[in-house]
């Protein structure tokens, strides 16, 4: 029977947030492959040695990016109907200030997609990934499976069954469109990350959802702002903190450029950690 383990610890069924504490974490969504780096540096990125989406000639990304003067940032408040908590969105209020102070034109933006729609979406695309590839993985030792993994695979299998492939790739090219359109005219998108202040370690929301600023959730996955850029994925998308909620923990936006166009997002975040002095002031830390 395999295992994982960390010297003598067994850990194949810790939970993530346990595995984090240990020092172990893990890469997402990481397809292109950077070439001025080694093999082993590349394996330390998740990238696959024959990953058939690599850029050919990706794009040098400046370790002092340009300024974002004149570019023009179209902001989101949230997505669509996901709530969002009052203190997450006073952080986002902070970020807006920011880009406008390092000289950017922010432009608030909707992007016209439904909680829903998300989530029906995601599910179907994740069906035939993720869920497939957990169940495959477990076989007949579903028993090691987190209760998150476990009920993400089968949610998905149950939502992804009731429609075809071609209906799900029409989900998907809606919600492209929707990001298209808030987008347009402008060189990025940035908005929170999740509509919560904080998800509980150690608790798989199995069996149970959420509230959100005063709205129940049955699944925790419709607090996620980040949903939508697993779909529109050759979007670059970027997760920055945008500052600490009510309750201590750090809150975040994800800035979202064009597709391909990585410079632009790093151009972006360069300016608000100028602006807003990331991790330099110790009263950015969790409490």
């Amino acid at each position: 029977e395999k295992q994982v383990t960390i010297g003598d610890t067994t850990i194949t069924t810790y939970r993530p947030d346990l595995i984090a504490e240990m020092g172990v974490g893990r890469t997402f969504q990481v397809p292109r492959l950077a070439r001025r780096l080694s093999v082993f540096q590349n394996l330390l990125a998740g990238a696959h040695p024959i990953d058939h989406v690599s850029m050919r000639h990706p794009p040098v990304l400046p370790l002092a990016p340009e300024g974002i003067a004149g570019m023009r940032i179209a902001v989101a408040r949230t997505i669509g109907d996901v709530p969002v908590e009052a203190d997450v969105d006073a952080n986002t209020t902070r970020v807006i200030e920011a880009l406008r102070a390092a000289g950017a034109t922010v432009v608030e933006v909707q992007v016209p997609v439904s909680r829903q729609q998300v989530i029906t979406t995601a599910m179907v695309h994740f069906a035939a990934i993720f869920g497939a590839s957990v169940t495959i993985a477990a076989g007949d030792r579903a028993d090691l499976l987190t209760p998150y993994a476990a009920h993400f695979a089968e949610r998905s299998a149950q939502i992804g069954a009731q429609h075809s492939f071609y209906e799900g790739l029409e989900m998907e090219t809606a919600i492209h469109l929707a990001v298209a359109e808030a987008m347009a005219g402008c060189d990025a998108l940035v908005c929170p990350t999740l509509g919560t202040n904080a998800l509980r370690a150690g608790d798989d929301y199995v069996g149970h959802g959420l509230t959100v600023a005063g709205v129940d959730l049955d699944f925790y996955f419709e607090c996620g702002l980040t949903t939508v850029f697993n779909i529109a994925s050759k979007h670059p998308v970027l997760a920055v903190p945008s500052g600490l909620g009510a309750n201590g923990a750090p809150t975040g936006v994800q800035i979202v450029a064009h597709t391909y166009d990585d410079v632009a997002c790093f151009r972006v975040g360069a300016a608000l950690e100028r602006e807003l002095g990331w991790w330099r002031d110790p009263s950015w830390g969790p409490r």
